[in-house]
């Protein structure tokens, strides 16, 4: 999640129920974060903050990009669009729904704001106002997830919404670029994308085959799929419980990630792309696939070591090593881990000229190898340890943000957000190279543009 961004196959709806555990069992993270699994299979997280009245909402549920194929791809982006258009069924007569607005007009009167978003492995219904409106905001939430106004008028404006965005991507660098990664990486036995790889947005032919019909259907797969609602500020746990456990069990399994298949043998991972910018820009990216609780903390530090702290091995070597012709041999460099339930990475980049390349692919490819081969130093590692908890927490000082970032870690399957201090805190720089070993072993892709 990438906090999340809009981003995407369909397998066959299930409709096994999923068993509720007989007991809801409690976990108390620490004295603000609360994680509870309800009777129904709902999940609710809440993290209580009383300075101010406000709250903020995050239902999450788990409808992914596993869930699209190449003939519905991008139908959860239209589906999203179409229900932030309009207000729920249940609400109709209480707000105009012609403007195009209506979610949010309806949010105004619980003193804030409300939306959908579109992730790589959810949808996020949220919700942001003061808190003594906290149980209408939640309920709110919950028509847009069972009972959403999916109109023929608002499917069609959305739908060509998106196709309008599908050719502005041609001008897009960093879609470019996210794209032409994702078609590589994430692709099946036969090359084709899949999963993460498909396009975000859909294509001309997808969307053409999302009737309004087809997008009611997919709808219903929504409003039957596990959720996770996260709560975060002057939260009043009682009230928003009540309204969860109400809510039916889940009746479809989510959908399980595609194998994705390595790049093949004799094929060169170097690609090249044209696009029309006057730098060359180069990406690496090592596939981690799915990713463990205990790992996730040593690839931020490694990531950290990379390009962030003041003394990040690529820093030094592209930014602040030895000119040449006069200049260093990178303009710009980032080095992130970025997490996917079933797809994560590491992803480089550095921003250069077209005479050194060469010379940027090949550092940036050797740094990561030098992370297998022996430990961080001591110095190091604690100033990547340091700046991967200082990021964690200033990444949630945004109300909005919090509940996000809490009630994914949750809903995705992952250790409870919480949790994040103290597993960097039983971190060695050992058990860093060891993950570094077994996770950067395979192979890497590396993406270079432009052609010229």
């Amino acid at each position: 999640m990438k906090s999340i961004y809009l981003c995407s196959a369909l397998l066959a709806s299930t409709t096994v129920a999923m068993a509720a555990p007989t007991t809801p069992p409690v976990q108390t993270i620490s004295n603000l974060e609360r994680v509870e699994t309800l009777p129904n299979g709902l999940k609710f997280v809440s993290t209580i903050d009383r300075i101010a009245p406000r709250v903020s909402l995050s239902l999450q549920v788990r409808v992914g990009a596993s869930d699209e194929n190449a003939q519905n791809a991008g139908w959860r982006r239209l589906y999203a669009g179409t229900v932030g258009r309009s207000v729920p069924t249940t609400k109709t007569n209480t707000v105009k729904t012609s403007d195009g607005f209506g979610i949010a007009r309806l949010a105004e009167r619980f003193g804030g704001n409300a939306g959908i978003s579109v992730g790589d492995d959810l949808i996020e219904f949220w919700a942001t106002g003061d808190s003594q409106n906290a149980r209408q905001m939640l309920s709110l939430l919950i028509d847009m997830w069972k009972s959403p106004s999916l109109s023929d008028a608002d499917i069609t404006a959305t739908r060509a919404s998106l196709a309008s965005q599908i050719d502005a991507q041609d001008l897009d660098l960093a879609e470019l670029t996210s794209a032409a990664l994702r078609n590589q990486e994430f692709v099946n036995e036969r090359g084709e994308p899949v999963s993460y790889g498909l396009s975000e947005v859909g294509t001309t032919t997808s969307l053409e085959k999302l009737t309004a019909t087809r997008v009611r259907e997919l709808a219903k797969r929504v409003a039957s799929s596990p959720a996770t609602l996260c709560a975060v500020g002057d939260v009043d746990n009682a009230a928003l419980r009540s309204l969860l456990v109400a809510q039916p069990a889940a009746t479809v399994v989510p959908a399980v990630a595609p194998k994705f298949a390595p790049i093949k043998t004799g094929k060169p991972p170097f690609v090249v792309r044209d696009v029309p910018t006057q730098t060359a820009w180069v990406f690496i990216s090592y596939p981690l696939g799915h990713v463990s609780a205990e790992d996730a903390p040593a690839l931020r530090v490694l990531s950290a070591s990379l390009g962030d702290i003041a003394e990040a091995r690529l820093t030094k070597r592209l930014l602040g090593g030895a000119l040449v012709d006069g200049a260093p041999s990178a303009l710009s460099l980032s080095s992130q881990f970025v997490f996917r339930r079933d797809g994560s990475e590491l992803l480089l980049s550095a921003q250069t000229s077209a005479s050194r390349v060469e010379r940027v692919k090949n550092a940036l490819i050797e740094e990561v190898s030098k992370l297998k081969n022996a430990p961080l130093t001591a110095k190091e590692f604690e100033a990547a340890r340091t700046l991967a908890r200082g990021d964690w927490a200033l990444s949630r000082q945004s109300m909005r943000d919090r509940a996000f970032l809490v009630g994914q870690s949750t809903a995705l399957g992952g250790a409870p957000d919480g949790t994040w201090p103290a597993r960097l805190a039983t971190l060695t720089p050992q058990k860093t190279q060891a993950t570094a070993r077994r996770l950067f072993g395979s192979y890497a892709l590396a993406l270079v543009m432009p052609r010229s």
